[in-house]
């Protein structure tokens, strides 16, 4: 009797054990995939956050003033050392003596910070996805 009882109590705990294993794993897996979907989510929004600052930015550059729109995203939406960048990469601009050729440099320096931005994000995601 006492090789039985022993034998269940053996049985249950290696029972109980690999359940408490398995739950832990799918846990981390959730946690994982649920990480995964928020970054995507936040990737969506950065691209579209970083393509309405490119289309305010070409008009502003085509105009040649600054819309607060495009402003208020750069300085407040914007993580503040991407903001900051963009501001000191347009400070200088003066839009009657700027050549063409010179907004068209500086747009594609914008472009590259902004995508700086989304690759921190991709790269985030990359790595989880592993």
């Amino acid at each position: 009797m006492s090789e039985t009882l022993l034998a269940v109590i053996i049985g249950g705990v290696l029972g109980g054990g690999f359940s408490m294993v398995v739950l832990i794993v799918e846990h981390h897996r959730w946690k994982k995939e649920f990480k995964i979907q928020y970054l995507q989510a936040e990737r969506r929004r950065r691209e579209e956050q970083c393509e309405k600052i490119r289309n305010h930015f070409s008009e502003g550059l085509a105009t040649g003033k600054w819309s607060a729109q495009l402003v208020s995203e750069w300085i407040l939406r914007l993580p503040k050392e991407v903001g900051s960048r963009i501001c000191k990469t347009c400070q200088g601009i003066n839009f009657d003596q700027t050549s063409t050729e010179e907004k068209k440099n500086l747009y594609v320096e914008v472009v590259c910070i902004l995508g700086e931005f989304m690759a921190e994000i991709d790269k985030e995601i990359e790595k989880l996805s592993r």
